[in-house]
């Protein structure tokens, strides 16, 4: 189970077609990514302490709150936009979910799925390039409020910086 991200977020433009077979595979990723992520945005104190600040899938102190929900906020002249955590989290694992998705690593090496009624498309990585650049468009924006209330906020904050992939 996650802390966030459950299955059911994989929904609208995040929709991740699932099966009794792929749903295993899919929370594997949610438990593997979403907490990877959270302690790369905020570093590993500031992440402790809004973990065990969750409460049913979310944070109760207006704090965490106040970076957690989307937002538009005017910072240093700027629009700095963020569609929230929560989306956030669930666009960075479909990514790293999809892209690894029609490919399965086995003994004789990489191998592809080929049904006998469809065939499977070839990976558009532009879209999944797209997909990531939008998520890191709001942990970016989340990082800047962070940063512009650090000094009386979030003192602890020691997150990573993300950087956009280029060639989208």
């Amino acid at each position: 189970m996650g802390l966030i991200v459950q299955i059911e977020d994989f929904i609208g433009d995040n929709a991740i077609a699932s099966d009794v077979y792929t749903t295993d595979e899919l929370q594997l990723a949610i438990d593997t990514y979403e907490t990877t992520i959270i302690y790369e945005l905020l570093g590993i104190e500031l992440a402790d302490l809004f973990i065990a600040d969750l409460v049913d899938f979310e944070p109760v102190d207006p704090d965490y709150l106040a970076f957690f929900n989307s937002f538009y906020k005017e910072i240093q002249n700027e629009l700095v936009i963020s569609k929230g955590m929560k989306e956030m989290l669930v666009m960075f694992i479909y990514f790293y979910f999809v892209r690894k998705q029609s490919q399965n690593n086995t003994i004789g090496g990489l191998t592809q799925s080929e049904n006998s009624i469809s065939k499977m498309s070839a990976m558009n990585y532009t879209s999944l390039v797209l997909k990531e650049n939008d998520a890191v468009k709001t942990y970016r924006a989340i990082q800047t409020f962070i940063l512009s209330e650090k000094s009386t906020t979030y003192p602890l904050f020691k997150g990573i910086i993300k950087e956009f992939a280029p060639w989208a």
